[in-house]
């Protein structure tokens, strides 16, 4: 894979495993910690709706006022149900696929929402 100035690039594994899962290809990402400890988890969760939020998340949500930024914003977990509440969010991520997914599980264009793109760092 190569990155937009045509330099060799490290690529988009997740997000093309993330595109998989929303396409309805069941798929996982498999991590490897600085331990050495080896995981391998669905990506089910990355799609999660708000009621399947994690508590602290469900805690923090009603306090939301104003713009929203939502970095490393993934598939839009959080963006596009806050875009679709009405808010101005700016969801931006390093991963392609990630930031692809989301727009295809957007909200509402309008009202100023930019939601999400990528923005990655060169190496």
């Amino acid at each position: 894979m190569r990155d937009t100035d045509g330099e060799p690039g490290l690529g988009d594994a997740f997000g093309a495993a993330l595109r998989q899962h929303h396409q309805g290809r069941r798929s996982f990402e498999i991590v490897e910690r600085d331990d050495g400890l080896i995981g391998v988890n669905d990506l089910a969760p990355y799609f999660a709706d708000r009621a399947a939020w994690p508590a602290i998340d469900q805690r923090a949500a009603p306090g939301i006022t104003g713009r929203v930024l939502d970095l490393g914003c993934g598939t839009g977990r959080h963006s596009v149900p806050l875009t679709r509440d009405g808010f101005d969010v700016l969801g931006i991520d390093s991963s392609p696929g990630a930031v692809a997914v989301a727009r295809e599980r957007g909200g509402p264009r309008g009202g100023g929402s930019r939601l999400p793109r990528h923005h990655g760092l060169r190496r």
